[in-house]
């Protein structure tokens, strides 16, 4: 079995298309199996509109509410990759 976890573990490779920071990945981190369990587009929109989308917005107020233009459109970038990511079927 250890063999088999190993190569799986090697064979993994780190996205590098992220768009998300580790802290932001953090932030969503707690509602992955809660997505994942959702069936259809609706279910999913809701968390995503409930849960995640605050959370996120709540992340980035608490650690730079002053932004600058770049920071504003990756944030505006990271939000709208969410939300498709999230939805799509």
């Amino acid at each position: 079995m250890d063999d088999i976890e190993e190569a799986v573990t090697k064979q993994r490779k780190i996205r590098t298309d992220c768009s998300l920071t580790a802290a932001e990945r953090q932030v969503i981190e707690p509602y992955k199996h809660e997505i994942q369990s959702k069936v259809g587009r609706d279910a999913r929109s809701l968390v995503f509109k409930t849960k995640i989308c605050p959370a996120m917005f709540n992340f980035w107020a608490s650690t730079n509410p002053k932004m600058g233009e770049a920071e504003r459109d990756r944030r505006l970038a990271v939000s709208c990759v969410l939300s498709w990511s999230i939805i799509a079927d």
